[in-house]
Protein backbone atom coordinates (compact mmCIF):
# COMPACT_ATOMS: atom_id res chain seq x y z
CA UNK A 1 0.00 0.00 0.00
CA UNK A 2 1.33 3.05 -0.89
CA UNK A 3 0.96 6.44 -2.58
CA UNK A 4 0.15 6.35 -6.75
CA UNK A 5 2.73 8.03 -8.40
CA UNK A 6 -0.10 8.54 -11.51
CA UNK A 7 -3.03 9.71 -9.44
CA UNK A 8 -2.00 10.16 -5.98
CA UNK A 9 -4.43 7.84 -4.38
CA UNK A 10 -3.32 7.12 -0.70
CA UNK A 11 -3.87 3.50 0.25
CA UNK A 12 -2.73 4.21 4.05
CA UNK A 13 -5.14 7.49 4.42
CA UNK A 14 -8.10 5.28 4.57
CA UNK A 15 -6.34 2.48 6.40
CA UNK A 16 -5.49 5.00 9.30
CA UNK A 17 -8.95 6.62 9.39
CA UNK A 18 -10.76 3.27 9.67
CA UNK A 19 -8.44 2.29 12.30
CA UNK A 20 -8.76 5.07 14.18
CA UNK A 21 -12.60 5.76 13.62
CA UNK A 22 -12.61 1.73 15.30
CA UNK A 23 -10.13 2.75 18.12
CA UNK A 24 -12.66 5.48 19.03
CA UNK A 25 -15.41 3.50 19.25
CA UNK A 26 -13.53 0.78 20.81
CA UNK A 27 -12.85 3.47 24.00
CA UNK A 28 -16.46 4.58 23.50
CA UNK A 29 -17.57 0.63 24.54
CA UNK A 30 -15.30 0.35 27.49
CA UNK A 31 -16.37 4.26 28.35
CA UNK A 32 -18.89 5.68 31.23
CA UNK A 33 -22.09 5.96 29.04
CA UNK A 34 -23.87 4.01 26.82
CA UNK A 35 -22.51 4.95 23.61
CA UNK A 36 -24.02 4.35 20.10
CA UNK A 37 -22.77 1.15 18.34
CA UNK A 38 -20.15 1.07 15.28
CA UNK A 39 -22.74 1.06 12.40
CA UNK A 40 -20.05 0.78 9.14
CA UNK A 41 -19.63 2.29 6.15
CA UNK A 42 -21.79 3.50 3.28
CA UNK A 43 -21.30 0.40 0.53
CA UNK A 44 -21.77 2.98 -2.36
CA UNK A 45 -19.57 5.82 -1.30
CA UNK A 46 -17.58 4.32 1.09
CA UNK A 47 -17.04 1.33 0.24
CA UNK A 48 -12.89 1.59 0.52
CA UNK A 49 -13.45 2.31 4.27
CA UNK A 50 -16.21 -0.48 4.73
CA UNK A 51 -13.72 -2.58 3.17
CA UNK A 52 -11.00 -1.99 5.92
CA UNK A 53 -13.14 -2.03 8.20
CA UNK A 54 -14.32 -5.51 7.58
CA UNK A 55 -11.20 -6.79 7.24
CA UNK A 56 -9.48 -5.27 10.60
CA UNK A 57 -12.62 -6.22 12.53
CA UNK A 58 -12.59 -9.79 11.21
CA UNK A 59 -8.43 -10.21 11.94
CA UNK A 60 -8.09 -8.29 14.67
CA UNK A 61 -9.64 -9.75 18.13
CA UNK A 62 -9.80 -6.61 20.29
CA UNK A 63 -12.15 -5.11 17.49
CA UNK A 64 -14.27 -8.12 17.05
CA UNK A 65 -17.01 -6.68 19.93
CA UNK A 66 -17.15 -3.89 17.42
CA UNK A 67 -18.62 -6.45 14.42
CA UNK A 68 -21.92 -4.62 12.84
CA UNK A 69 -25.03 -6.64 11.59
CA UNK A 70 -24.36 -5.32 8.02
CA UNK A 71 -21.29 -3.60 7.06
CA UNK A 72 -23.10 -1.95 5.04
CA UNK A 73 -24.59 1.59 6.63
CA UNK A 74 -26.78 2.54 3.63
CA UNK A 75 -25.89 6.25 4.54
CA UNK A 76 -22.81 8.00 4.45
CA UNK A 77 -21.17 7.47 8.08
CA UNK A 78 -17.66 9.55 7.64
CA UNK A 79 -19.18 12.74 8.34
CA UNK A 80 -20.66 11.68 11.80
CA UNK A 81 -17.34 9.74 12.59
CA UNK A 82 -15.45 12.98 11.88
CA UNK A 83 -17.35 14.87 13.59
CA UNK A 84 -17.16 12.20 16.52
CA UNK A 85 -13.19 11.79 15.98
CA UNK A 86 -12.59 15.78 16.00
CA UNK A 87 -14.38 15.53 19.61
CA UNK A 88 -12.15 11.77 20.90
CA UNK A 89 -8.91 13.86 19.83
CA UNK A 90 -8.88 16.46 22.19
CA UNK A 91 -9.87 14.01 25.09
CA UNK A 92 -7.31 13.89 28.10
CA UNK A 93 -6.71 10.08 27.70
CA UNK A 94 -8.31 8.84 24.56
CA UNK A 95 -8.42 5.01 25.96
CA UNK A 96 -10.23 6.06 29.19
CA UNK A 97 -12.67 8.62 28.75
CA UNK A 98 -14.87 10.18 31.17
CA UNK A 99 -18.06 10.72 31.52
CA UNK A 100 -18.28 14.29 30.20
CA UNK A 101 -15.63 13.35 27.62
CA UNK A 102 -17.89 10.58 26.25
CA UNK A 103 -21.20 12.28 26.12
CA UNK A 104 -19.73 14.80 23.73
CA UNK A 105 -18.10 12.69 21.29
CA UNK A 106 -21.50 11.01 21.21
CA UNK A 107 -23.20 14.32 21.02
CA UNK A 108 -21.03 15.22 18.22
CA UNK A 109 -22.82 12.69 15.75
CA UNK A 110 -26.70 12.54 16.49
CA UNK A 111 -27.55 10.62 13.16
CA UNK A 112 -24.96 8.17 14.17
CA UNK A 113 -27.51 7.38 17.42
CA UNK A 114 -30.50 7.13 14.92
CA UNK A 115 -29.36 3.74 13.83
CA UNK A 116 -29.43 1.97 16.80
CA UNK A 117 -31.85 -0.82 17.26
CA UNK A 118 -35.22 0.50 19.31
CA UNK A 119 -33.99 -1.31 22.57
CA UNK A 120 -30.83 0.56 22.10
CA UNK A 121 -31.97 3.90 21.57
CA UNK A 122 -34.53 3.37 24.65
CA UNK A 123 -31.40 2.17 26.68
CA UNK A 124 -29.24 5.18 25.27
CA UNK A 125 -31.88 7.89 26.09
CA UNK A 126 -32.87 6.57 29.23
CA UNK A 127 -28.57 6.72 29.94
CA UNK A 128 -28.19 10.19 28.43
CA UNK A 129 -31.02 11.12 30.76
CA UNK A 130 -29.26 9.90 33.85
CA UNK A 131 -26.07 11.37 32.86
CA UNK A 132 -27.65 14.52 32.80
CA UNK A 133 -28.87 14.25 36.25
CA UNK A 134 -25.42 13.10 37.45
CA UNK A 135 -23.73 15.86 35.89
Amino acid sequence: MAKCANCGFDEWAYLDEVSEVLIMFRALDRGPILAPRFMGFDGKTEARHMSYARTLIECVKPWAKLKPDDYDSHRKMMPAYRRMLSKWRKAGDRHKLTRKEAASIVAAAPRASAQMSRSDRTAYRSTRVLNRELS
